[in-house]
């Protein structure tokens, strides 16, 4: 028998190349993002399943983030790690064994068990751990000598004397890395991570979460449909929507109009420059109250694709949303928690329902673009009600069971269509700017008081009435 002369091979990590690797591809916004989402999980650990207040469950609580060149510092009162959760929250990776199934973090979004590590290496190389829950009170530091040490994958736990009012997290970061000091120095970077926060937790926080900036509120970015409560089952305006369960995921989605459809003179201005709510169109999608995308317009979310045209600005005033809710490892998530893992069978087939309803609103557009005004008396009037509040009104309205592609009950709403006996046409050309005013100067007696951008219409309907006048006689 030959004996085995070469013996074993370390496959032992190298912790910097580890670290590095770990970090690599992680922006530092997402990486606060990640702390966040662990203050939101501490909050689902310590609550019961069923919270007393389902609207705003997260009431009460609050992180407080603090950034310059030197540190960065996150507090909360969202229940601390228990001494029984720290394996699972220190270690490098989620515990084979780990068992979640008596906690609410069944329905949160953390994985893969990096995102505190994660931060902390993306930022600095120093950092204390401070944490209260119940009776346990203690602290991990990491030391840049824990950070050298390749054979040391253990870290201090100290005992921590004295208490706190509240039970929570306090994470110090120091010794930051310099890319991460210049950013941190920049004058933009505080409103930048208060816009993404006000995205990506635009649903928790309009549930009561509060997060701070240094000492700035984060405020939830609106989300929002024209809904009109009273149903004639003729002409109405309310978003299409469709509800599944499907493999310990359910999804609800909907989709339709914010605000009136915009004309041509609207559309033309929003591609020159002048904003309206371009910003607010688009697909929101989200994964156990976390915001994976926010207003997407692309194939990502089905413009483009099979039979849907490119978002164009006509289309500003279509918004859709998509909620995934369950076990975390089922969602359509990439391992950031802020990437939608488009790949996903689940989501694959939930895109084809996006689809459908994006038709319905892309048709409806289509036919009403020319005639603003009234299509404008007829939405205007209908309320805007937020995404929760038309959560709510589902269990009043006749759902239908979809009897192709992915199962479960949808809702077509019956859009108002204008009728098909006009006898108004839209006549449009492009003229020299220049030539354009001259022309208004001596068309329009009240040219001194109209705005620019109502110049061309203007002269348009002018030129027309002058022209028809001179040529036919009297209308």
């Amino acid at each position: 028998m030959t004996q085995n002369k070469y013996g074993s091979i370390s496959a032992k990590p190298v912790k910097g190349f580890f670290v590095e690797m770990l970090t690599r591809d992680l922006s530092i916004e997402d990486a606060i993002l990640d702390l966040l989402d662990n203050c939101v999980d501490g909050i689902l650990r310590n609550q019961p399943k069923e919270p007393s207040d389902i609207e705003t469950p997260y009431i009460g609580f609050w992180a407080k983030i603090t950034i310059n060149e030197t540190r960065f510092e996150i507090e909360d009162n969202c229940g601390g790690i228990p001494w029984e959760e720290h394996d699972r929250a220190f270690r490098l990776g989620r515990p084979a064994d780990t068992n979640q199934s008596n906690t609410n973090l069944s329905v949160g979004v953390g994985v893969y068990g990096i995102g505190m590590k994660r931060a902390i290496f993306k930022m600095g190389n120093e950092a204390l751990i401070w944490t209260q829950n119940g009776d346990d009170s203690y602290e991990v530091p990491i030391s840049q000598s824990w950070m050298n040490a390749e054979d040391s994958w253990e870290l201090e736990v100290k005992n921590e004397k004295g208490r706190r009012g509240e039970d929570g997290t306090f994470i110090i970061v120091e010794s930051l890395r310099p890319e991460i000091q210049e950013r941190f120095a920049a004058e933009s970077f505080k409103d930048d991570l208060l816009d993404k926060i006000a995205s990506h937790y635009a649903v928790i926080l309009r549930k009561g979460f509060r997060v701070e900036v240094n000492g700035t509120q984060a405020r939830p970015k609106p989300i929002v449909f024209r809904f009109a409560r009273e149903s004639n089952d003729k002409d109405e305006v309310r978003p299409y929507m469709f509800k599944s369960t499907f493999d310990d995921v359910q999804v609800f989605l909907a989709v339709g109009l914010r605000e009136p459809i915009p004309g041509i003179e609207r559309t033309l201005e929003e591609q020159e420059g002048v904003k309206f709510s371009s910003d607010y169109a688009g697909w929101t999608i989200i994964c156990n109250d976390r915001v994976v995308a926010y207003c997407n317009r692309d194939e990502l979310t089905g413009w483009g694709t099979a039979g849907v045209p490119q978002y164009h600005t006509q289309f500003i005033s279509i918004s859709g949303v998509v909620e995934f809710t369950g076990n975390p490892k089922k969602l359509p998530t990439t391992t950031t928690k802020r990437g939608l893992s488009s790949s996903s069978s689940l989501y694959q087939q939930v895109l084809d329902r996006m689809r459908e309803g994006l038709r319905l609103f892309v048709d409806f557009t289509n036919k009403w673009k020319t005639r603003e005004s009234e299509v404008k008396a007829i939405v205007s009037p209908v309320p805007s009600i937020p995404y929760s509040s038309l959560k709510s009104e589902v269990e009043s309205i006749p759902f239908n069971e979809t009897r192709t592609g992915l199962r479960g009950e949808q809702y077509k709403p019956k859009l108002p269509m204008p009728p098909s006996n006009s006898t108004d046409l839209r006549i449009s050309y492009l003229r020299a700017k220049k030539e354009t005013v001259i022309l208004a100067e001596r068309l329009l007696p009240d040219f001194e008081d109209i705005r620019d951008k109502d110049i061309p219409r203007r002269v348009g309907e002018a030129s027309f009435d002058f022209a028809y006048e001179k040529l036919i006689g009297s209308k």
